[in-house]
């Protein structure tokens, strides 16, 4: 009987034979020295996306940049800012002429308002300078008319001393005035007669305190003025009226000048005051 049931086949028992003994022989030979796998894959690119998937999937851009494209890249830039410049510099201009248009603008309008305002300051200066000369017309005409109407009145008064009718009022006084003048043959009648100043006219005389006060007499006009001054020195021959002197009629200062040559004249012996004027006394 045999000893396998299925018996090996010879070939098989041959390579296990070698086998074994080529395991032997190998155990007993040195091992070889293992080399390094040769890689054949391309390098990594840092720039590229982390994702392998995409990595792998898409072609690998070429990063290498020329010259030329940096040259072209700086020439844009320059561009850009030489039209961002250019751009801002016009604006800036553009803005100056308009603020400049704008000032120029007020200053005329302002120039303008002020003109108008000193033409109308003008004007105002010029009506009121009108006024003042009209007023300083006026005021002369006033002054020349009142000068006019003073030296008229003066002129048409004289002055009576010695009329001793103190009680008598103002009517009285002019039928007095009439009378003597109708002695002198005078026809006329006097417009006003008062009473005026202190006794004696301002003089001191202390032998005759009693002398009456000086009477204004006023005419109608100038020449029935005259007319009394031409007949005046009748008074003398007419009885009742040898005391009455009739003067000119003088304002107060002179009054009160001529009462005060009359004291320095009567002060010095060899001098008197007649008719107004200085005279030597004669023996």
């Amino acid at each position: 009987m045999p000893r396998y049931k299925n018996p090996p086949n010879q070939s098989s028992r041959q390579r296990q034979r070698y086998s074994s003994s080529e395991t032997e022989s190998d155990s007993n030979r040195p091992n070889a020295k293992r080399m390094k796998p040769k890689s054949y894959s391309l390098p990594i690119n840092l720039t590229m996306s982390s994702n392998p998937e995409k990595t792998s999937s898409q072609p690998q851009p070429d990063h290498t940049i020329s010259n030329n494209d940096l040259y072209e890249l700086m020439m844009t830039i320059k561009q850009n800012q030489d039209s961002l410049r250019m751009s801002l510099e016009q604006r800036i201009t553009n803005m100056e002429i308009k603020f400049t248009d704008e000032i120029k603008m007020n200053m005329k309008t302002l120039k303008d308002e002020m003109s108008l305002e000193f033409a109308q300051v003008d004007n105002k200066i010029k009506e009121l300078e009108i006024k003042m000369s009209n007023f300083e017309l006026n005021q002369q005409a006033t002054v020349n008319t009142q000068s006019t109407v003073i030296e008229k009145s003066v002129q048409s008064k004289l002055v009576f001393k010695n009329i001793k009718s103190d009680g008598v009022d103002t009517d009285g006084l002019k039928t007095y005035i009439t009378e003597l003048l109708n002695a002198l043959g005078l026809e006329f009648s006097v417009v006003n007669a008062q009473r005026i100043g202190n006794p004696n006219n301002g003089t001191v005389n202390a032998g005759n305190t009693s002398r009456p006060k000086p009477v204004i007499v006023t005419f109608a006009d100038e020449k029935q003025r005259i007319d009394v001054l031409k007949n005046k020195r009748k008074l003398k021959d007419i009885d009742g009226y040898k005391n009455i002197y009739i003067e000119t009629d003088r304002s107060r200062q002179e009054r009160m000048h001529e009462a005060n040559m009359r004291q320095i004249i009567k002060s010095i012996p060899a001098l008197q005051f007649k008719g107004g004027r200085v005279t030597q006394k004669t023996n």
